[in-house]
């Protein structure tokens, strides 16, 4: 049976041709696993971590701003919140970092929108889905690390950590990666109300996320194998 082709158009070119989806992917690794723990090590300054929080809102902006329906309102609103993000590292007042949390909570939620809206869409099963699938995984964690930031700045006691201290806001990020995965260590816990919320759907989500992608994936795939040779998918 003959392989079948890739949809065309506009929408599908992306997938096939572009970069920004492997950037995407590079920057946030290094965002949320390397960059921290160089910077812990005295390796690298501290500056570095958001240098690589630019990459990701960018190469962000280069896997979707062509599929959205405002590109120029999405673009400038990626720009301010970087904009916000190194007043917040110069200046340091709260209602800057307040605002920063918001921001890039929004415009991860973008991403993972319109991404997501990709990786679920007609068609064949192909690498670039895949990757897709992968960065809305991680950019769910950010986006909830954001939100425990937010918490935790309007609610100073909203989290009990056993050890050490949440000055460092890579911490609440942690935290957020291991609710999602539901390891759950013990040693940030979630004590105010919206805390124990958003941990509570950060975990579900981290349950039901894996499931139903597979299923999809797996739904497509059958659906493109069934087709007849010669036929799109």
């Amino acid at each position: 049976m003959r392989a079948t082709p890739l949809p065309r158009g506009p929408l599908a070119r992306f997938w096939v041709n572009d970069y920004g989806l492997h950037i995407l992917l590079v920057a946030l690794l290094a965002l949320m696993f390397v960059a921290p723990s160089l910077v812990a090590a005295g390796l690298l300054h501290p500056l570095v971590v958001h240098l690589f929080f630019a990459l990701t809102v960018v190469s962000g902006v280069m896997t979707v701003v062509r599929r959205g329906r405002l590109p120029v309102l999405t673009l400038l609103f990626a720009l301010l919140t970087v904009a916000v993000r190194f007043a917040e590292v110069r200046v340091g007042l709260t209602t800057i970092t307040i605002l920063d949390s918001l921001l890039s909570g929004v415009v991860i939620a973008v991403f993972v929108a319109l991404i997501l809206a990709q990786v679920f869409r007609e068609g064949p099963v192909t690498v670039h889905r895949i990757e897709g699938a992968v960065a809305v995984y991680l950019l769910i964690g950010l986006l909830w690390g954001c939100a425990y930031r937010a918490v935790w700045l309007l609610v100073p006691d909203a989290f009990n950590i056993t050890t050490g201290h949440l000055n460092d806001p890579m911490t609440l990020y942690y935290f957020s990666f291991v609710t999602l995965t539901t390891t759950g260590y013990g040693d940030i816990l979630p004590i105010a109300p919206a805390a124990r919320g958003l941990a509570a759907m950060e975990a579900l989500i981290g349950q039901l996320y894996p499931a139903i992608l597979i299923a999809r994936l797996v739904s497509l795939q059958l659906h493109a194998a069934a087709q007849p040779p010669g036929t799109d998918a």
